[in-house]
C-alpha cells in the first residue's frame, strides 16, 4: 500500500511521521534527501525523546515497566545510502562506478576525440574549460530521467523546423553516444548504479517487513519514481503488511500555482507500472491535531503567502519586521544587532535561529565577518569545490606555471598560496612581486638571476653606501626568487623527463604523487580529507586515461576537471550552531526565528540558474512535439517537468522556510549594491505590504523601517560591534556631533576598557583594541592643521649637504638625540621648484617621504621625450659642425634621423621591451616626429640670423640666505641657448622642447604655476654675471616651449609653433612664421606673448622673488594640502598621483592674476 499524506507547513509533519513509526513499532526507513540526514536524525532522536516520556506517564498505573521507544528500528537513510546498503547484501560494492568525478575526465577525453567539423552548434565549445562540466550535467539529468542517446537523436530529427535546436539536440546526441561508448563493457556511472538498485530491490531480505517513509522532497528524477515503483510492487507481492508513506506539502486544490509540485507527485505515482490508482494508493490529509502553535501575524503569513488575493491582517503585527538597508555592509551590521537581540534579551539559542541568504557569493562573507565582531559565530550550509582549497590551488597554479612557460601571472599566483615557500616569510611576496612587476619580468627570466638594482627608497642618488646597499637588495631579490620557483623547477624536470622517455599519464601520475606527497607531509595534511580527495582523482585520473601518452596539457585538464568536480560540504561542529543557508539547500528542524538577508528582486524568488546546452523554452518545445503536454508516459516529460519544477520548488522552499519560525520573522533588502547600482525589492515585499500595511492608505503606514545604521543612527551591541560602529559613525560625522547614543558608546568602551562592567564581571578586549578605541578618540578630535615641519626632520628629508656639530656627550649618545644646529643645503631642479609651488604637500610626499611605486618600469610621455631630447640635441650638434644649416637637404636630414633614431632606440629601448613589440612601435612613432621637427628646425637656422647655439646646457642658480651663504642650488640644463647680436650686444632666447601640452600664459607665470622658462633665464643671466663680473655682460629677451608632438592643426603647413614670451623687437626678428605675436592677454592661451623689454625683465625679477620665497618655504618645512589651479588647464591636482593620500576636498589655494 502506498500512502500520500500531505498538509500545509503549519502542521509538524515530523511528529506526525514519528508519531505513526513508533505508533506500529515495526522497522522503518525514513528517506530524506542528502542534505536534510543529519537535521533529520537529530529530529528522528527529538520525537523519541517526546514519545517515550508521553508513553511512561500514561502507562506508569498499568505497567510499572513500559517498554522503552528507541531508533533501533527505525533509520535514516538517503536514496544513494539505500542503494549502499543493498549492495553490502546483494554484491555490488566491488563494482567500479564512475562518479562525478569521472564523468567529466571520461567526457574531456571524449571531447578531444570528436570531430569539430562535424559539430553543429556546440563546435566552438568544445575544448572550453568547463564545457565537460555543462555537458556532464546535461547527461546526468536526462539518464535521471531514462533517457539515453537514441532518444536524444529521434528528438533531433522530429524537431527539424527548429534549426538551433535541432543542431543542438544532434550534438548532444553525438557527446552522449560517444560517452556511453567510452563506459561500455568497462565503466558504469552513477546513474547506471541507480539501474542495477532497482534491479536488486525484489531479491533484497534486507527490504523485507520494513516501512518505508519518503520526506522532505518537493519532486523526485525519473529514476527515483522507478525506486519507488519497485518497492511499492515488492510490498504488494510480498503483502507482508509493510506500507510505503510519502509525506508532501500539498494542501488540495487551494494555492494550486504554489502546490503544484506536490499535484505533479501524486498524477505520478497514480501512474506508476503495477500500481492501482483505486486500491493501491490512499491519499489522507494530516491532521489538525498536529498544528502548531505560533502568534497571528505568523500563522497568517504562513496561510496567506502566495495566495493569488492574499486576506490583510487585521491584528497588531508584532513578530515581522522589514528593513531597507543602504548596502549589504549596513544590512549585515542592522543583522548582527538583531541577531545579538534575539540571543540576549529573548534568550534564545544559536540553534533556534536559521538565516537565509540566496546571494551567498557576496553577502555571506561580509556577514560572517561583521557578526565576529558581535562575538557571533556563524555556520555556512554550503558545497562548495574542493579546486578553491590553499592546498588545491597550489598544485593547480604549479601546473599552469610551468605550463604556461614561467608566465608572471601564474609564478605570482603561486608563490601568494599559503604552501608556498615565501609564505613564512614577512613581506617576502609583496617585496619580490613589486619588483617582477616594475622591471616586467616575464617566462625564462624567472630561470635567470635578476639583475635590474634600484634605487633604494628615501635614498638620494650619489650616497657613498648607496651602491652597496642595493647590491645587497638585489641579492635578497634573488634569494627570494630561487626559493619561488625552486618547487616549479622541480616539476618542470618531472614533465621534461616523462616526455623524454615517451611516459604514459599513468607514469606521470606516479611521479607526481610523489610531488604532492612530500608538499602534503611538509605541512601536515597527508591524513586530511582534502589530501584523500585529491589522491582520488589522481587515482580516477590513472584508472580511466591511464594509458595514453603523457601531455601535459591533457594531463592538466584532467586534473582540474576532476578536482573542480569535487565538492565539499559543511558539518557543524556543535549542536548549537546559527546556520546560514539558501533557500533550497538548507531543512532546518523547528526554529524560533528566521532572519533572512537580501530580499532582492533575483535573488528571492531566486532566478533559476539555466544549463548553457537547452534553454527553457528549448526543453517545452521537445514535449510539445512529443505529446499534448498531458502524457506523463512520454520519454521527455520528466526532463521537462522538472525545468518546470524550479519555479515551483523555489516558491515551495520560501513558503516552507517562511512558516517555520514559531516567534519571529526578520527580513532585509538593500537599495544599493556595492557598485552603487540600484537593487529592486522583492516582489514578496509587496506582498507583505497587501497583507500587513495600512489597508487604507499603504503608503501613509509602510512596514518598511530604515536599517539602524546610517549617518543618524548609532548602534550599541558586543564591543567590538560598537567599536566598528563608532568608526562609521566618526567617519561621517563631524567631530562635534556628540550625539547621547555615540556618548553612550564611547561610555561603554571606556568601561570595558577598565574592566568596570560590574562586580564579578571581567571581560578583556585585548591591547589591539584597547589601542584602537584611544585611536578614534583621536580621530574624533582631529582637526587638519598644516603645521610645519621642525628643522631637524626638514634636513633629514630634503638637504643634500649636512653640517652638524662633531658633538657628543661623554657618554657617548647619539648626537641626534641631542641639541644640534643644521644648515639645510637643498639641490633643486626648476621642475621641482614648480612642483612645491602648485602644492607643497604633493613635493612633500615625492621628494620628501618618496614612497615606491609598484607600478611597472615602462616609457611614458616622458621616457618618450628624453628619447626624442637625444636624438635632436644630437641631431643640431652635428649640424653645427661646419655649419651644415644653409645647404641641409630634406633627404640628407631624415638619412642622419634615421640613424640617430635607431642608435638611441637601440640603447634606451630594447631592455625595456625584451620579446614585444613596443620597442619598433616607439621608434617609429619617435622617428615621424623628429623629422618634422627637424625640418622646422632647419628652416628656423635659414631664415633667423643667430651668431650660436648651445644644447643641453647645465647651469647652477644659487639662492642666498639670510648669513649670505648659499642656503639652495637649482640645478639643470636647458635644451637650446639662440644666440644673437642685437643693438652691438648679444642677447640670447631660451627653447624648452616639450612633448605634452604645455601653453604658456602670463598669468601662470604671476600665479607661481609655470616658472620653468624664466628660470632659465634668470639662471643663464647670472652664470654669466658670475663668471665675467658684469651685470650687462648677456641678456635674455625671450623664452619658449616648442611642442615636438603636436603640429599646429589650424596651420595646413604643419609649422611647430613657438609658445612662450619675447620682447617685441625680438620678436619681430624672429617672424610669425615661428612664433605668432600677439599682445599679452591673460584669458586666452596664444603660441607667444610679445611684449616690452620692461615688462619682460620684471617677470625675471618676479620668478627670482618667487624662487628664493619657495626656498624659504621648502626649508621652513611647509608641507600644506594648497593645491594651485588657475583654470582647467592649470590644476594641480588634475593629474596628482597622491590624491588617495591627502583625499583634498576642500577649496583651492586659488590665485586671483590681476
Amino acid at each position: 500500500m502506498i500512502n500520500i499524506f500531505y498538509g500545509r507547513e503549519n502542521l509538524n509533519k515530523e511528529e506526525f511521521i514519528y508519531r505513526q513509526i513508533f505508533d506500529r513499532n515495526r522497522k522503518s526507513i525514513v528517506i530524506v534527501p542528502d542534505q536534510y540526514g543529519l537535521e533529520a536524525e537529530k529530529t528522528a532522536l527529538k520525537y523519541a525523546r517526546l514519545y517515550f516520556h508521553s508513553q511512561s506517564k500514561e502507562h506508569v498505573s498499568k505497567d510499572p515497566q513500559p517498554s522503552p521507544i528507541s531508533l533501533v528500528n527505525v533509520e535514516i537513510k538517503t536514496f544513494s545510502r539505500l542503494m549502499h546498503d543493498v549492495f553490502s547484501e546483494l554484491g555490488g560494492l566491488n563494482t567500479v562506478y564512475v562518479d562525478r568525478v569521472g564523468r567529466e575526465i571520461i567526457l574531456s577525453k571524449v571531447l578531444r576525440g570528436l570531430d569539430y567539423k562535424q559539430m553543429r552548434a556546440f563546435a566552438n565549445q568544445i575544448g572550453k574549460p568547463g564545457f565537460a562540466k555543462i555537458v556532464g550535467d546535461f547527461i546526468s539529468q536526462v539518464k535521471l530521467e531514462n533517457l539515453s542517446p537514441k532518444d536524444i537523436l529521434e528528438m533531433a530529427e522530429l524537431s527539424r523546423e527548429e534549426v538551433e535546436l535541432h543542431s543542438k539536440l544532434s550534438d548532444i546526441g553525438v557527446i552522449f553516444e560517444a560517452y556511453e561508448k567510452a563506459l561500455a563493457g568497462t565503466f558504469s556511472d552513477n546513474e547506471d548504479r541507480y539501474t542495477s538498485f532497482i534491479n536488486k530491490i525484489e531479491s533484497s531480505h534486507y527490504l523485507e517487513s520494513t516501512d518505508f517513509w519518503i520526506y522532505g522532497f518537493d519532486s523526485f528524477t525519473g529514476k527515483a519514481y522507478r525506486i519507488i515503483e519497485a518497492l511499492a510492487n515488492r510490498m504488494k507481492r510480498s503483502d507482508d503488511g509493510s506500507s510505503l508513506n510519502i509525506v508532501i506539502s500539498y494542501d488540495g486544490a487551494n494555492r494550486e500555482h504554489l502546490f503544484k509540485a506536490g499535484t505533479a507527485i501524486i498524477t505520478k505515482v497514480k501512474s506508476l507500472e503495477g500500481i492501482d490508482a483505486d486500491s493501491d494508493i490512499r491519499i489522507s490529509p494530516i491532521s489538525d491535531e498536529y498544528k502548531i502553535a505560533k502568534p497571528e501575524d505568523l500563522s497568517h503569513l504562513e496561510a496567506n503567502l502566495y495566495k493569488l488575493n492574499p486576506e490583510h491582517f487585521e491584528g497588531r503585527r508584532e513578530n515581522i519586521r522589514i528593513i531597507r538597508a543602504q548596502n549589504a555592509y549596513y544590512e549585515a551590521e542592522a543583522c548582527a544587532a538583531h541577531i545579538r537581540q534575539l540571543l540576549r534579551e529573548r534568550k534564545f539559542r544559536n540553534r533556534d535561529i536559521a538565516i537565509l541568504c540566496n546571494d551567498g557569493d557576496s553577502r555571506i562573507s561580509i556577514l560572517k565577518r561583521i557578526l565576529q565582531d558581535y562575538d557571533i559565530d556563524l555556520f555556512v550550509d554550503s558545497r562548495k569545490p574542493i579546486s578553491k582549497e590553499p592546498f588545491v590551488r597550489y598544485l593547480i597554479s604549479a601546473l599552469e606555471a610551468v605550463k604556461k612557460k614561467y608566465s608572471t601571472y601564474y609564478v605570482i599566483n603561486f608563490i601568494k598560496n599559503p604552501y608556498a615557500t615565501l609564505s613564512t616569510e614577512d613581506l617576502a611576496v609583496e617585496r619580490l612581486e613589486n619588483y617582477v612587476h616594475r622591471h616586467k619580468i616575464q617566462g625564462s627570466m624567472w630561470k635567470k638571476p635578476f639583475a635590474y638594482i634600484e634605487s633604494l627608497p628615501g635614498r638620494n642618488r650619489g650616497d657613498d653606501d648607496e651602491d652597496e646597499e642595493a647590491q645587497d637588495s638585489l641579492a635578497e631579490i634573488n634569494r627570494l626568487r630561487e626559493l619561488a620557483i625552486n618547487p616549479l623547477i622541480r616539476l618542470e624536470e618531472l614533465v621534461k623527463l616523462s616526455k623524454q622517455e615517451g611516459a604514459t599519464i599513468k607514469d606521470f601520475a606516479r611521479r607526481y604523487f610523489d610531488y604532492m606527497k612530500e608538499i602534503a607531509i611538509a605541512n601536515k595534511i597527508e591524513n586530511d580529507v582534502m589530501w584523500k580527495s585529491v589522491v582520488s582523482v589522481l587515482d580516477q585520473i590513472v584508472e580511466l586515461i591511464g594509458d595514453e601518452k603523457f601531455d601535459l596539457d591533457i594531463f592538466s585538464e584532467a586534473f582540474y576537471t576532476g578536482l573542480e568536480a569535487v565538492t565539499v560540504g559543511n558539518t557543524p561542529p556543535s549542536v548549537d550552531d546559527l546556520l546560514v543557508g539558501s533557500t533550497q539547500r538548507t531543512r532546518t528542524g523547528p526554529i524560533k526565528a528566521l532572519v533572512v538577508l537580501g530580499m532582492n528582486e533575483g535573488l528571492i524568488p531566486k532566478q533559476p540558474e539555466q544549463n548553457n546546452l537547452i534553454t527553457r523554452y528549448e526543453i517545452s518545445l521537445i514535449e510539445k512535439q512529443n505529446s499534448d503536454g498531458s502524457n506523463f508516459d512520454s520519454p521527455f516529460h520528466g526532463l521537462v517537468a522538472k525545468t518546470e519544477n524550479l519555479d515551483m520548488e523555489e516558491r515551495l522552499a520560501i513558503y516552507r522556510n517562511f512558516s517555520k519560525p514559531t516567534e519571529d520573522i526578520w527580513i532585509s533588502f538593500i537599495s544599493n549594491n556595492i557598485r552603487g547600482e540600484e537593487q529592486l525589492p522583492s516582489e514578496l515585499v509587496d506582498d507583505f505590504e497587501k497583507m500587513f500595511g495600512d489597508e487604507k492608505n499603504a503608503a501613509a503606514t509602510s512596514i518598511i523601517e530604515q536599517a539602524p545604521v546610517s549617518r543618524n543612527n548609532f548602534i550599541v551591541e558586543s564591543p567590538m560591534g560598537t567599536l566598528t560602529n563608532l568608526a562609521r559613525f566618526y567617519s561621517l560625522n563631524e567631530s562635534s556631533n556628540i550625539t547621547p547614543e555615540l556618548a553612550a558608546g564611547e561610555e561603554w568602551l571606556e568601561a570595558f576598557k577598565n574592566k568596570t562592567v560590574g562586580p564579578t564581571q571581567t571581560i578583556n578586549l585585548g591591547t589591539r583594541n584597547l589601542d584602537a578605541i584611544d585611536m578614534l578618540k583621536n580621530v574624533r578630535d582631529y582637526e587638519h592643521i598644516d603645521k610645519p615641519l621642525d628643522a631637524r626632520l626638514t634636513a633629514m628629508l630634503y638637504s643634500s649637504e649636512r653640517h652638524k656639530s662633531e658633538s657628543t656627550d661623554a657618554g657617548g649618545t647619539d648626537i641626534s638625540q641631542n641639541e644640534k644646529k643644521e644648515d639645510i643645503t637643498l639641490r633643486l631642479s626648476p621642475s621641482r621648484l614648480e612642483q612645491f609651488s602648485r602644492c607643497p604637500y604633493r613635493y612633500f610626499v615625492n621628494f620628501g617621504i618618496k614612497p615606491a611605486s609598484s607600478e611597472p618600469i615602462e616609457y611614458k610621455s616622458t621616457d618618450i621625450g628624453t628619447f626624442m631630447h637625444d636624438v635632436m640635441e644630437n641631431f643640431c650638434l652635428w649640424a653645427d659642425d661646419g655649419d651644415k644649416w644653409t645647404e641641409l637637404e630634406p633627404d640628407e636630414v631624415h638619412e642622419k634621423l634615421d640613424l640617430l633614431v635607431d642608435e638611441f632606440s637601440e640603447k634606451n629601448l630594447s631592455i625595456l621591451f625584451p620579446q614585444t613589440g613596443q620597442e619598433r612601435y616607439i621608434t617609429e612613432r619617435v622617428r615621424g616626429i623628429v623629422k618634422r621637427a627637424a625640418e622646422k628646425i632647419v628652416d628656423f637656422r635659414r631664415d633667423v640670423k643667430l651668431s650660436r647655439s648651445e644644447y643641453e646646457k647645465s647651469f647652477e642658480y644659487k639662492i642666498y640666505g639670510e648669513n649670505e651663504k648659499p642656503a639652495a642650488t637649482v640645478k639643470g640644463f636647458v635644451d637650446r641657448i639662440d644666440y644673437m647680436d642685437f643693438k652691438d650686444e648679444q642677447i640670447f632666447t631660451i627653447v624648452d622642447y616639450k612633448t605634452g601640452k604645455n601653453s604658456f600664459k602670463g598669468k601662470y607665470i604671476e600665479s607661481g604655476y609655470d616658472l620653468q622658462l624664466f628660470i632659465y633665464v634668470a639662471a643663464i643671466e647670472a652664470g654669466v654675471r658670475e663668471k665675467y663680473r658684469d651685470s650687462n655682460a648677456l641678456k635674455g629677451m625671450g623664452a619658449f616651449y616648442i611642442n615636438l608632438n603636436d603640429e599646429n592643426r589650424n596651420n595646413k603647413k604643419g609649422e611647430f609653433m613657438m609658445s612662450g614670451a619675447v620682447v617685441d623687437e625680438i620678436g619681430e626678428i624672429i617672424g610669425a612664421k615661428y612664433a605668432k605675436l600677439v599682445q599679452t592677454s591673460r584669458d586666452k592661451a596664444y603660441p607667444a606673448e610679445s611684449m616690452s623689454q620692461e615688462d619682460f625683465e620684471k617677470y625675471k625679477t618676479d620668478v627670482s622673488q618667487r624662487v628664493t620665497e619657495l626656498c624659504n618655504s621648502i626649508m621652513s618645512g611647509d608641507i600644506g594640502i594648497k593645491p594651485l589651479k588657475i583654470d582647467a588647464d592649470a590644476d594641480a591636482c588634475k593629474y596628482c598621483e597622491f590624491g588617495d593620500i591627502c583625499r583634498y576636498s576642500g577649496y583651492y589655494n586659488k590665485v586671483v592674476v590681476g
